[in-house]
C-alpha cells in the first residue's frame, strides 16, 4: 500500500497495487481508496495498466568485421559453427548467419566497409559457447595454432570452469565447461 496525503487537505489516497501474470502478460492493477471526502468515503476505483509488449526470444548477435572470410573460417574451423546462411543486405553489407549445432539463436558477421575499420575495444563484448570438456578444446586449438588468452580457470572442485580464446578481429570467445550441478540452473560454470 502506498499513501499519498495531499497538504492541506483533509483527505488521502491509500493505493494499492496488485499485479496478476498470464499467458506472458503482466497486467498491474492500481485500486485507490479515497478517505475523508464528504460523500466519497470509502471510495473505491480502479485503474488497470498492461505490460503486453515484450519481447519473445534471441534471434542473432550482430559482430562487424574488417575481414568476413577470414572470421567465417575461424567461427566453422575452430568453433564448429554451421552456416546456415549467407546474403547481402539492402544497403550493401555483407552478411553471414552461423549457429552452433545445439542452438537456435545465430551470430551475424557482417562486413560493411562504407562504415569505416573496425576497432574492438578490449573487454567490450564476447560470446561464450559450451564445451564438453576445456582440456580436450585445449588439445583441439593447439592442433590448429591456437591457445587460450585466459583461463582455462576451474571451480574448486574442478567440475566446471572457463577459459577464453581470441576470434580473428579481436573478439573474445567464451568457453564453458559446465558441471552437473550447472546443467541444472544451480551454478553458473
Amino acid at each position: 500500500y502506498l499513501s499519498d496525503q495531499v497538504p492541506g487537505k483533509e483527505f488521502f489516497w491509500q493505493t494499492q497495487f496488485t499485479s496478476m501474470y498470464s499467458e506472458g502478460v503482466i497486467r498491474v492493477f492500481q485500486t485507490k481508496f479515497v478517505e475523508n471526502i464528504p460523500g466519497v468515503a470509502g471510495h473505491r476505483f480502479q485503474v488497470g495498466l498492461s505490460f503486453g509488449m515484450r519481447v519473445s526470444k534471441l534471434l542473432h548477435t550482430r559482430y562487424r568485421l574488417n575481414d568476413l572470410e577470414r572470421s567465417v573460417r575461424f567461427y566453422k574451423e575452430v568453433l564448429g559453427l554451421e552456416e546456415v546462411r549467407r546474403h547481402k543486405s539492402p544497403r550493401g553489407s555483407e552478411l553471414v548467419f552461423l549457429k552452433a549445432p545445439e542452438s537456435e539463436e545465430t551470430i551475424e558477421l557482417c562486413h560493411f566497409p562504407s562504415s569505416g575499420p573496425v576497432e574492438v575495444q578490449a573487454d567490450l563484448t564476447h560470446l561464450a559457447f559450451e564445451v564438453a570438456s576445456l582440456e580436450a578444446f585445449g588439445e583441439h586449438l593447439s592442433k590448429l595454432g591456437l591457445r587460450y588468452s585466459d583461463g582455462p580457470t576451474y571451480k574448486p572442485d574442478g567440475s566446471g570452469g572457463f577459459a577464453f580464446v581470441d576470434a580473428p578481429e579481436g573478439y573474445e570467445i567464451e568457453l564453458i565447461q559446465r558441471s552437473p550441478v550447472a546443467t541444472s540452473g544451480a551454478a553458473t560454470y
